[in-house]
Protein backbone atom coordinates (compact mmCIF):
# COMPACT_ATOMS: atom_id res chain seq x y z
CA UNK A 1 0.00 0.00 0.00
CA UNK A 2 1.48 3.30 -0.99
CA UNK A 3 1.37 6.68 1.34
CA UNK A 4 -1.25 7.34 4.16
CA UNK A 5 -3.15 10.60 4.32
CA UNK A 6 -5.41 12.59 6.15
CA UNK A 7 -8.52 13.62 4.52
CA UNK A 8 -12.07 15.47 5.97
CA UNK A 9 -15.33 14.97 3.55
CA UNK A 10 -18.00 17.84 4.07
CA UNK A 11 -21.08 17.69 2.41
CA UNK A 12 -24.67 18.54 1.88
CA UNK A 13 -27.35 15.96 3.30
CA UNK A 14 -28.74 15.11 0.35
CA UNK A 15 -28.40 11.51 -1.71
CA UNK A 16 -26.75 12.82 -4.43
CA UNK A 17 -24.14 14.06 -2.35
CA UNK A 18 -23.48 12.31 0.52
CA UNK A 19 -23.92 8.75 -1.63
CA UNK A 20 -20.51 10.09 -3.45
CA UNK A 21 -18.56 10.95 -0.78
CA UNK A 22 -19.43 7.80 1.31
CA UNK A 23 -18.35 5.30 -1.60
CA UNK A 24 -14.88 8.06 -1.92
CA UNK A 25 -14.63 7.34 1.76
CA UNK A 26 -14.35 3.92 1.36
CA UNK A 27 -12.20 4.31 -2.01
CA UNK A 28 -9.74 6.69 0.43
CA UNK A 29 -9.45 4.25 3.32
CA UNK A 30 -8.70 1.00 0.85
CA UNK A 31 -5.40 2.76 -0.32
CA UNK A 32 -4.08 3.52 3.83
CA UNK A 33 -5.99 6.82 4.05
CA UNK A 34 -7.65 7.97 7.21
CA UNK A 35 -10.84 9.59 6.46
CA UNK A 36 -13.23 11.55 8.64
CA UNK A 37 -17.16 12.25 7.48
CA UNK A 38 -18.83 15.28 8.45
CA UNK A 39 -22.54 15.69 7.37
CA UNK A 40 -25.03 17.58 8.63
CA UNK A 41 -27.40 14.93 10.04
CA UNK A 42 -25.11 14.48 12.53
CA UNK A 43 -22.41 17.61 12.50
CA UNK A 44 -23.34 20.83 13.54
CA UNK A 45 -21.89 24.33 11.52
CA UNK A 46 -19.27 24.26 14.70
CA UNK A 47 -18.62 20.53 14.58
CA UNK A 48 -17.21 21.37 11.12
CA UNK A 49 -15.35 24.64 12.51
CA UNK A 50 -13.47 22.18 14.95
CA UNK A 51 -12.95 19.61 12.27
CA UNK A 52 -10.90 22.18 10.31
CA UNK A 53 -8.86 22.94 13.32
CA UNK A 54 -7.08 19.79 12.31
CA UNK A 55 -5.00 19.87 9.96
CA UNK A 56 -5.31 17.65 6.89
CA UNK A 57 -3.76 16.45 3.53
CA UNK A 58 -7.01 17.24 1.68
CA UNK A 59 -10.65 18.85 3.25
CA UNK A 60 -13.54 18.28 0.09
CA UNK A 61 -16.76 20.34 0.62
CA UNK A 62 -19.08 18.84 -2.01
CA UNK A 63 -22.41 21.02 -1.60
CA UNK A 64 -24.22 24.14 -2.30
CA UNK A 65 -22.38 27.18 -2.18
CA UNK A 66 -23.20 30.80 -2.53
CA UNK A 67 -21.08 33.87 -2.33
CA UNK A 68 -19.08 34.02 0.89
CA UNK A 69 -20.24 30.85 2.35
CA UNK A 70 -20.57 27.27 1.88
CA UNK A 71 -23.97 27.06 2.33
CA UNK A 72 -24.72 22.93 2.73
CA UNK A 73 -23.49 22.49 6.71
CA UNK A 74 -25.74 24.80 7.86
CA UNK A 75 -24.20 27.79 6.36
CA UNK A 76 -20.12 28.23 6.76
CA UNK A 77 -19.40 31.96 6.01
CA UNK A 78 -15.72 33.20 5.18
CA UNK A 79 -15.78 35.03 8.64
CA UNK A 80 -16.72 31.87 10.58
CA UNK A 81 -13.64 29.90 7.88
CA UNK A 82 -11.35 33.16 9.22
CA UNK A 83 -12.08 32.36 12.70
CA UNK A 84 -10.86 29.21 12.68
CA UNK A 85 -7.20 28.33 13.96
CA UNK A 86 -4.98 26.03 13.58
CA UNK A 87 -2.23 24.86 10.98
CA UNK A 88 -2.34 24.97 7.20
CA UNK A 89 -4.51 21.77 5.61
CA UNK A 90 -2.23 21.05 2.44
CA UNK A 91 -5.35 21.67 0.20
CA UNK A 92 -8.69 22.63 0.24
CA UNK A 93 -11.08 21.31 -2.84
CA UNK A 94 -14.48 23.12 -2.86
CA UNK A 95 -16.99 21.53 -4.59
CA UNK A 96 -19.65 23.92 -4.70
CA UNK A 97 -20.67 27.34 -6.38
CA UNK A 98 -18.82 30.12 -6.46
CA UNK A 99 -16.11 29.57 -3.66
CA UNK A 100 -14.08 32.41 -5.16
CA UNK A 101 -17.11 34.64 -5.05
CA UNK A 102 -17.63 37.28 -1.73
CA UNK A 103 -20.48 39.89 -1.95
CA UNK A 104 -21.46 42.23 1.25
CA UNK A 105 -25.16 41.33 2.33
CA UNK A 106 -27.10 44.17 0.44
CA UNK A 107 -24.62 45.29 -2.20
CA UNK A 108 -26.03 45.41 -5.65
CA UNK A 109 -22.99 43.92 -7.23
CA UNK A 110 -19.05 43.85 -5.91
CA UNK A 111 -15.73 43.44 -7.92
CA UNK A 112 -13.33 40.63 -7.02
CA UNK A 113 -9.87 40.87 -6.65
CA UNK A 114 -7.63 38.08 -7.81
CA UNK A 115 -7.74 36.24 -5.10
CA UNK A 116 -11.19 35.97 -4.73
CA UNK A 117 -12.53 38.66 -1.94
CA UNK A 118 -14.73 41.54 -2.90
CA UNK A 119 -14.70 45.23 -2.65
CA UNK A 120 -17.89 47.08 -2.35
CA UNK A 121 -17.66 51.03 -3.51
CA UNK A 122 -17.69 51.75 0.39
CA UNK A 123 -14.23 50.04 0.39
CA UNK A 124 -15.84 47.31 2.78
CA UNK A 125 -14.26 44.10 1.91
CA UNK A 126 -16.15 40.76 1.96
CA UNK A 127 -14.20 37.58 1.64
CA UNK A 128 -14.67 34.47 -0.39
CA UNK A 129 -14.53 30.98 1.30
CA UNK A 130 -11.81 30.64 -0.87
CA UNK A 131 -10.10 33.67 -0.21
CA UNK A 132 -10.73 33.01 3.85
CA UNK A 133 -8.94 29.81 3.64
CA UNK A 134 -5.88 31.36 2.07
CA UNK A 135 -5.48 34.54 4.01
CA UNK A 136 -6.36 33.10 7.18
CA UNK A 137 -3.84 30.83 6.47
CA UNK A 138 -5.73 27.95 7.11
CA UNK A 139 -5.11 26.21 3.64
CA UNK A 140 -2.20 26.11 1.47
CA UNK A 141 -4.32 26.09 -1.85
CA UNK A 142 -8.07 26.02 -2.57
CA UNK A 143 -9.57 24.30 -5.68
CA UNK A 144 -12.74 25.69 -6.51
CA UNK A 145 -15.29 27.72 -8.73
CA UNK A 146 -15.71 31.43 -9.68
CA UNK A 147 -19.12 30.83 -10.36
CA UNK A 148 -22.01 28.60 -10.54
CA UNK A 149 -21.65 24.81 -11.44
CA UNK A 150 -24.19 22.31 -12.43
CA UNK A 151 -24.39 19.78 -10.06
CA UNK A 152 -23.55 16.45 -13.11
CA UNK A 153 -20.29 18.63 -13.63
CA UNK A 154 -19.40 19.18 -10.29
CA UNK A 155 -19.95 15.85 -9.88
CA UNK A 156 -17.81 14.47 -12.70
CA UNK A 157 -14.91 17.03 -11.41
CA UNK A 158 -14.96 15.23 -8.13
CA UNK A 159 -14.77 11.74 -9.38
CA UNK A 160 -11.61 13.18 -11.95
CA UNK A 161 -9.64 14.73 -9.06
CA UNK A 162 -10.34 12.13 -6.36
CA UNK A 163 -9.77 9.68 -8.44
CA UNK A 164 -6.28 11.25 -9.02
CA UNK A 165 -5.55 11.51 -5.55
CA UNK A 166 -6.36 7.79 -4.57
CA UNK A 167 -4.27 6.78 -7.48
CA UNK A 168 -1.29 9.16 -6.11
CA UNK A 169 -1.55 7.68 -2.73
CA UNK A 170 -1.75 3.75 -3.93
CA UNK A 171 1.53 4.75 -5.85
CA UNK A 172 2.69 6.77 -3.15
CA UNK A 173 3.33 9.67 -4.69
CA UNK A 174 1.67 12.74 -3.86
CA UNK A 175 -2.31 13.28 -3.73
CA UNK A 176 -2.28 16.72 -3.08
CA UNK A 177 -0.05 17.63 -5.89
CA UNK A 178 -1.92 14.90 -8.42
CA UNK A 179 -5.26 16.99 -7.39
CA UNK A 180 -3.73 20.36 -8.82
CA UNK A 181 -2.39 18.97 -11.51
CA UNK A 182 -5.83 17.95 -12.79
CA UNK A 183 -7.57 20.86 -11.48
CA UNK A 184 -5.01 23.55 -13.48
CA UNK A 185 -6.36 21.78 -16.90
CA UNK A 186 -9.66 22.35 -16.41
CA UNK A 187 -10.47 25.93 -17.56
CA UNK A 188 -13.85 25.74 -14.93
CA UNK A 189 -11.71 25.92 -11.82
CA UNK A 190 -9.33 28.13 -10.07
CA UNK A 191 -6.24 26.98 -8.27
CA UNK A 192 -5.18 29.54 -5.47
CA UNK A 193 -2.46 29.47 -2.86
CA UNK A 194 0.91 28.33 -2.44
CA UNK A 195 0.88 25.72 -4.20
CA UNK A 196 -0.89 27.14 -7.58
CA UNK A 197 2.20 27.01 -9.30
Amino acid sequence: MGRSESVLLLGFYHPRYVDPLRTWADRLRAVGCSVTEGYPDTWYPEDVLDALTTPRDLVVYFGHGEPGAWSGLGRIDAAAVASVGGEPHRLVLSCCCSTFEGKRAGSEGSQENSDGAAEGGDGERAQSVGAAFLEGGLAEAVVGYDDRIRHDDNRDVLDRLLTGYRTAIRDGDDGASAVLDRARRDPALRVAGQRER
